[in-house]
């Protein structure tokens, strides 16, 4: 069951990535409608961090995902935004508290609640988003990590190739090992490009 459990976190995390924190439960929201095109008894919630389900980027994609898998395999989804971090704990226990099979917390702001969580419903299955607890995971916790530094390198590349000032530059969101994979992967686009036309960018 653990396994099944565990093949079906990754499968969900595989549908977050093709789709590309007071509280709120929008479980009245159209857009958050448990129906789907089959019939299925099992329940999968998300919990927003502070950038809200339609923040145009990570949670929206998230959300976007798990509404792919309820209109297609008629799993029942729900999510509660997170409007400030102290929130992250009571809304992943409202979800626990509303019997969802499968729980997940997007982003990596949410990697204490989510871990705390885990061990406090040792038979609750968790999901973690764009973090690594390496052998701190407790054995109900998926955690589903990206390789940033990859697309980064590619915007890096493009930056390069296209600056007509020799110039280009990176703004992160804040300071944090996932940002600078970001940043690593952007500079080493940049070299690559600038090695590629024979000049300092």
């Amino acid at each position: 069951m653990k396994k099944r459990c565990i093949a079906l976190g990754l499968t969900l995390a595989m549908v977050f990535s093709l789709t590309a924190c007071g509280s709120k439960n929008n479980s009245n929201n159209d857009n958050n409608a448990q129906s789907g095109n089959n019939s299925s008894n099992y329940s999968v919630a998300m919990v927003t961090n502070v950038g809200g389900v339609n923040d145009q980027s990570f949670n929206q994609s998230a959300w976007t995902g798990l509404s792919n898998l309820r209109d297609n395999y008629g799993v029942k989804v729900s999510y509660l935004e997170s409007n400030q971090e102290s929130d992250y704990p009571t809304n992943l226990d409202k979800m626990v508290d509303n019997g969802n099979d499968l729980i997940w917390s997007v982003g990596y702001a949410m990697a204490s609640a989510a871990k705390n969580a885990a061990e406090t419903n040792f038979d609750q299955q968790f999901g973690l988003i764009d973090e690594s607890l390496g052998d701190q995971t407790p054995d109900n916790l998926v955690c589903v990590t990206f390789r940033a530094q990859e697309s980064s390198f590619l915007v890096g590349y493009v930056a390069g190739l296209t600056t007509k000032t020799d110039k280009v530059g990176f703004v992160g969101g804040m300071t944090s090992a996932i940002i600078d994979q970001f940043e690593y992967g952007y500079r080493a686009g940049v070299a690559y490009a600038a090695k590629e036309l024979g000049k300092d960018i």
